[in-house]
């Protein structure tokens, strides 16, 4: 049995895009909850037919609720998005020697900004004031699509939390690029991706800014972006800094492949899509095939490359204009 759910298509930053319904191919119990998500706090019952969207037959549900109901269908998108990317079941870093819980989700723990934690297996999700203008994290879908990046490659690289610097900068990386891929793989999104962009996407859109709803309140843009000049250098004190610079080199060769796929005629959603695809695959294969323990750009470089056979120029290219050592 399938269930519905209604969720920001972006987010409260971007009040003009409104929400969706989204449907999953299993069935969504009460909370909203099954058995690799959960939702704290909650008991949100879903309506007769077993969905999640405006209400549940006796009455409508409330904001709190529905930002319940948000935050859980973004996560187990994404949980299912890479899973299908890896065609694999991808099981919690904690899902080991007989002992596995549910990835639980706090959507307000105020005081905690927004972070994955391993040890207690939650994200947490801040709000804050002034109370006339609240900031909820989990009404923003990159900021959810962050921290579920960061469950879904402990996962993967269990062992990287405790990576060096360069290595955390990966991470940072795959969180912002989890938001990314939120985007490329929706239909509706990617049309006004091509709209705000008008084609080009060395222009700002939803597929490139990360971290609006933390500026929300404050009236200002994104915190983060894909379209950047970072450079690579030794000195880096930050692992936002290498994050930075792979999102920024692995966003412009995105952009350079769409161009030559479209041979100089208009960029459409078609061409789009299937650029994005491979570029998506074969980022997530290539973490996937990254050392366990501490990695480096050079290392994803080497195996970027392989994944991208037929864009080894490209990638060299872009590679070498960002200073990182390959």
């Amino acid at each position: 049995m399938s269930t519905k759910m209604l969720i920001w298509k972006q987010g409260a930053a971007f009040q003009q895009l409104g929400k969706k319904i989204i449907e999953f191919n299993h069935t969504i119990h009460q909370g909203p909850s099954d058995d690799r998500i959960r939702i704290a706090g909650f008991e949100v019952l879903p309506d007769k037919d077993g969905n999640f969207i405006y209400g549940n037959g006796e009455r409508a549900y409330s904001e709190d609720e529905l930002d319940a109901i948000q935050t859980f269908g973004v996560v187990r998108y994404i949980l299912d998005m890479y899973e299908k990317m890896l065609g694999r079941y991808i099981p919690w870093s904690w899902d080991k020697g007989g002992f596995s819980g549910p990835l639980t989700i706090e959507i307000r723990n105020n005081n905690i900004n927004a972070r994955y934690n391993k040890t207690t297996r939650i994200i947490d999700l801040d709000f804050y004031g002034p109370y006339e203008n609240w900031t909820y994290y989990c009404r923003s879908v990159d900021i959810v699509a962050h921290e579920t990046g960061h469950a879904i490659l402990d996962a993967l690289k269990p062992e990287w939390e405790n990576g060096n610097i360069e290595t955390c900068g990966m991470a940072e990386a795959f969180c912002d690029l989890t938001a990314m891929f939120m985007v490329t793989s929706q239909h509706d999104l990617r049309e006004v991706v091509m709209k705000e962009t008008g084609g080009n996407l060395k222009n700002q859109s939803i597929l490139s800014e990360f971290g609006v709803g933390y500026n929300l309140e404050k009236g200002k843009g994104p915190i983060r972006s894909a379209i950047n000049t970072q450079k690579f250098i030794l000195e880096f004190q930050f692992s936002y800094d290498y994050a930075a610079v792979l999102v920024g080199c692995l966003y412009d060769i995105l952009c350079d492949i769409i161009a030559h796929a479209a041979n100089g005629a208009a960029i459409n959603t078609d061409i789009f899509f299937n650029c994005a695809q491979k570029w998506q695959s074969a980022i997530v294969n290539t973490y996937e095939q990254c050392s366990p323990s501490n990695s480096n750009l050079r290392e994803f470089h080497d195996l970027f490359a392989i994944f991208m056979d037929d864009h080894k120029k490209l990638i060299a290219k872009h590679f070498r204009a960002r200073n990182i050592p390959f």
